[in-house]
């Protein structure tokens, strides 16, 4: 019960476009319709997703028309240790909240969605930035008196509408505000805007919320396993059926699928035809076979340890390889049909409704060479009067690819994978993967470790422009260093882990003069 000589605060932390302030209107409302004082504060968030939007809600009960006493005195922001409610529209924005001391175990009603969305922090990081959400998740039952999260995005996709209505929903059925679920409603329908797909967004997660036991201290047991099935599931999870090569569809398809099957471990099935499937889609059947043909020499050299796990990273990151980003591929993907409807959808505008689409380019000269043929991208790249005729080219600019002529001309970039192989950039890739593969071969003989860590460098080579000129030329450096030196599987692995600490190359520079120098002797 809460009490009636303390204010009732709540802290709300939401991402741009998703109803925050929305969300903060409807709760001001159902309490300032019961009678209650309210007020509400927000700080923006930094943009490009660095942080969301924190808002700040305190309601007192006991305003009326006749009320003679003096109206609370209300803060203006949250204080740590002192947040009744807390509401997060995503995981990684609650494990924030809790991190800045918003969540108290004997206090604080948490209602986080359980779904995440990459952070800007995570995207640019150049290994893997990601968020540890199943750890966040742990943290959020451990730091909250009661615990209400699921995925509340998803409903609100399923309602057509955003998420603040689901999230209203989380908060009416946490019970952790002394108002009905009527009077939670008839502030959506006061609102006016689509109010049917927000009533029915509101219920859906009304109703799961109120489902589970929201007590994080005293949450019912789990039940007893009976059989032994039932035991192996909790502890190992359910069974995992084996992978099932596909049925080919066409002639080419047939050929490649029977190479998977007749010269491929059984363990290798999935990685391989998942290659095979990216790169046929990036050039053709033969390109595919290529990836193979370099996949034979592996599969001979792996002494099938962790079920072949020296060919499978060497297939996962081959594939990625060879489909490298150059124009050409740029160009298919932003013409395909399926990312009009992607973008369609994200909009969420109609089949009906005209979009507009507006990209960014910023080629470098580099980039402009792509689809020459090697010597001749090579002379303009190294010319100075090049460089200088290209500057009005090379300028950021944004095009309307929705029209004709941007259109046109992002499909005719498209058509020049016709004669990729005898590009610029083909040649240089491909000298690369076959340095990498070489040495790989050249250690797996004698230390598959080291073999294996070799293998993962290749995930110093992504992106493009800047990145993926950097990354290049690391694993340039660290494949020239294995072609003199003997290095074990512990110095490869700092070589690439000091690639991937920051963009000035500094540390990686560091760590590369300390193997030569220990060896050099």
């Amino acid at each position: 019960m809460l009490s009636t000589h303390k204010t009732t605060n709540i802290v709300i932390a939401a991402l741009g476009g998703e109803g925050g302030g929305t969300l903060v209107s409807w709760i001001e409302d159902v309490a300032h319709n019961a009678g209650w004082y309210t007020q509400a504060t927000s700080i923006a968030g930094v943009a490009q997703r660095t942080g969301a939007t924190i808002y700040y809600i305190e309601l007192f009960p006991g305003r009326s028309e006749n009320q003679t006493d003096r109206a609370p005195i209300m803060s203006m922001f949250p204080a740590p240790g002192d947040i009744d409610i807390a509401i997060s529209s995503e995981i990684a924005e609650a494990g924030r909240l809790i991190q800045r001391g918003f969540c108290s175990k004997d206090r604080t009603t948490l209602i986080a969605s359980d779904h995440h969305i990459f952070g800007i922090t995570e995207k640019v990081s150049l290994g893997d930035g990601r968020a540890d959400t199943q750890q966040i998740a742990k943290v959020a039952a451990q730091q909250c008196k009661k615990l209400v999260s699921f995925d509340m995005r998803e409903l609100a996709e399923q309602n057509n509408t955003v998420i603040s209505a689901t999230l209203f929903g989380a908060l009416a059925g946490s019970k952790a505000l002394p108002f009905s679920k009527s009077e939670y409603e008839s502030v959506i329908s006061a609102g006016g805007k689509m109010v049917e797909n927000n009533i029915a967004a509101f219920s859906a997660s009304y109703n799961k919320a109120i489902a589970p036991a929201l007590s994080v201290e005293n949450s019912s047991p789990l039940p007893k396993l009976k059989s032994t099935p039932e035991i192996a599931e909790a502890i190992v999870g359910p069974k995992i059926e084996p992978f099932v090569l596909p049925c080919a569809t066409t002639k080419h398809g047939a050929q490649l699928l029977s190479r998977i099957k007749t010269d491929v471990p059984a363990s290798c099935h999935e990685f391989l035809t998942l290659g095979v499937e990216k790169l046929l889609d990036y050039q053709d059947a033969d390109y595919a076979n290529l990836y193979l043909d370099h996949l034979d020499s592996i599969v001979a050299l792996d002494s099938g340890e962790q079920d072949h796990i020296l060919t499978n990273e060497t297939a996962r990151y081959l594939a990625l390889w060879m489909s490298y980003e150059d124009t050409a591929r740029v160009a298919q993907i932003k013409t395909r049909a399926a990312r009009q409807e992607k973008i369609r959808q994200e909009v969420n505008a109609d089949q009906e409704q005209i979009f507009h689409v507006t990209e960014f380019f910023a080629p470098r000269l580099e980039e402009l060479c792509q689809p020459l043929p090697a010597g001749l991208a090579r002379r303009i790249i190294a010319s100075p009067l090049c460089g200088r005729l290209s500057q009005r080219l090379t300028k950021g600019r944004k095009l309307r690819t929705d029209t004709i002529l941007s259109f046109s001309l992002l499909r005719m970039m498209a058509f020049t994978a016709k004669w990729r192989r005898s590009s610029y950039t083909y040649a240089h890739e491909h000298q690369q993967i076959n340095a990498w593969l070489t040495r790989v071969k050249e250690f797996a003989l004698n230390d598959s470790e080291a073999a294996l860590a070799i293998v993962e460098c290749a995930s110093l080579v992504k992106g493009y422009g800047k990145t993926r000129e950097r990354g290049s030329q690391q694993i340039d450096q660290i494949l020239s260093l294995l072609s003199e030196r003997t290095l074990s599987a512990t110095q490869i692995h700092s070589l690439k882990d000091a690639a991937l600490l920051d963009d000035q190359n500094s540390a990686f520079e560091q760590e590369l003069a300390q193997n030569v120098s220990s060896s050099s002797f």
